[in-house]
């Protein structure tokens, strides 16, 4: 009797050992750092601006990450490089990259990664270059950029796109098209968009102060609803 007992006990224990084994490898992983994800487009922020979260070394992401920054301000303080299909989502969101000079940090997508804007702004003091090619796809919709008294220039190459709709550019921030890249613009306030080459570009009911043409036999540009401006 005692030895059943015994080994009932033993049965037991070792049943809820496995659990409690099975219970600590089954946890999720989740990132780190604050409003981003791994996998899902999923946010840790309160829906609030006054929410701040920092990120300080350069931003990495690459695979499957899809990395979001939703309901806050982010400060941002290095380079951020999207690649290998990485996504990078700014959503009713503010997000800061920290400069103590021109320059002094870029920010570069390549190998079909993506950028979705919206509802958002991407600021610093100083200037930005942004380049964007290898099939990359970037989309700001009701989205602006702010560089203090600076602008930003933003590289489109290597059949890379641009899809934007409602979104004010002050200054004199400066889109080129490169090699078979396609551009569209719609309902938006631009301050100058260069095409060169093979580059296609779109614009319909938009305002543009510079519009710089370098044709080829392959360019292809539509404008349509223009308001009035330099050209």
């Amino acid at each position: 009797m005692v030895s059943w007992k015994k080994g009932l006990s033993r049965l037991v224990s070792g049943i809820m050992l496995v659990l409690v084994l099975i219970g600590i490898f089954s946890v999720p992983k989740q990132a780190s750092v604050g409003c981003t994800s791994e996998t899902k487009v999923s946010t840790n922020c309160v829906a609030s601006y006054e929410n701040v979260t920092a990120h300080e070394g350069d931003l990495i992401i690459d695979g499957t990450q899809i990395y979001v920054i939703q309901n806050c301000t982010y400060i941002q303080k290095g380079n951020i490089s999207l690649k290998d299909y990485g996504k990078l989502v700014v959503n009713n969101a503010v997000l800061k990259i920290n400069q103590t000079r021109l320059w002094e940090c870029n920010f570069r997508t390549s190998d079909y990664s993506s950028l979705e804007l919206e509802d958002a702004l991407l600021a610093s003091v100083f200037a930005i270059d942004f380049v964007f090619e290898g099939h990359s796809k970037v989309t700001f919709n009701r989205a602006t950029l702010s560089m203090g008294e600076y602008f930003s220039r933003l590289f489109f190459r290597d059949s890379s796109t641009c899809d934007i709709q409602q979104c004010v550019f002050p200054g004199s921030h400066i889109f080129h098209l490169y090699d078979y890249s396609e551009g569209q613009f719609q309902n938006s306030s631009i301050g100058h968009v260069k095409t060169v080459a093979s580059a296609h570009t779109k614009m319909s009911n938009s305002g543009i102060d510079i519009l710089s043409l370098c044709f080829s036999t392959e360019s292809i540009v539509n404008a349509d609803g223009l308001r009035a401006g330099l050209f």
